[in-house]
């Protein structure tokens, strides 16, 4: 049932020249453009690896201000149509005086893959934020898109949006990014731009970091 709604929902975005042989994308690759493939999702039993199952694990940082950086380690697991993916910023400010304070941030969701060819993949899912401070910790739900695009080797491109609220209060959590990458066999470095958005505070700068496929 699941590979049917696969094969059906995959067709509303199909990219030039993909050869689908009528077959559900529901497997990955070793890891994008292995082994000659054009993208990373492939049917499962297909190429050399097609199985139901891939992943990718990341760490970064970003610069927002001259005394405020962002570090973040995240990572997503493909379980055939469905994405489970989790990401947490830590975000460290220097005062004037030379104190210090910090501020987490971080998501856990699962997506379903609406749209799923060698090339893309369009996700929607839903999740739980979590914020923690000084003061203390807070959660809430959140709704998630996120869209992965491979169009050519060995550029891949990326891009997320969350959006939900924490606390009593509901306090709006937004957060969006965009990078570009460039891989070499498991390894992807990339950069791009993230901004986190927690009630009317706007954190935003350049990220960069190593992305490791399996």
């Amino acid at each position: 049932a699941i590979e049917g709604i696969g094969y059906g929902l995959q067709h509303c975005f199909i990219w030039p020249g993909d050869d689908l042989h009528g077959e559900a994308l529901m497997g990955t690759e070793a890891y994008p453009y292995h082994d000659g493939w054009h993208g990373w999702y492939a049917p499962a039993g297909a190429g050399a690896r097609g199985l139901v199952y891939g992943g990718e694990v990341y760490a970064e940082s970003g610069w927002i201000d001259h005394d405020l950086q962002r570090y973040a380690i995240g990572g997503r697991v493909m379980l055939s149509a469905f994405m489970l993916r989790t990401e947490w910023n830590r975000f460290f400010e220097t005062r004037d005086d030379g104190s210090h304070d910090s501020l987490t941030v971080g998501t856990i969701d699962a997506e379903l893959g609406i749209t799923m060819t060698a090339h893309a993949r369009l996700g929607l899912g839903l999740g739980v934020t979590v914020t923690d401070d000084s003061i203390g910790s807070e959660s809430g739900l959140c709704g998630v898109v996120a869209l992965d695009v491979f169009p050519l080797k060995p550029v891949v491109v990326h891009g997320v949006f969350t959006y939900g609220s924490v606390g009593d209060f509901g306090t709006d959590v937004m957060t969006v990014r965009a990078t570009v990458g460039a891989l070499w066999r498991r390894y992807e470095l990339y950069a791009g731009w993230q901004a986190t958005r927690i009630g009317a505070v706007t954190l935003d700068g350049p990220t960069a970091g190593l992305r490791l496929w399996f």
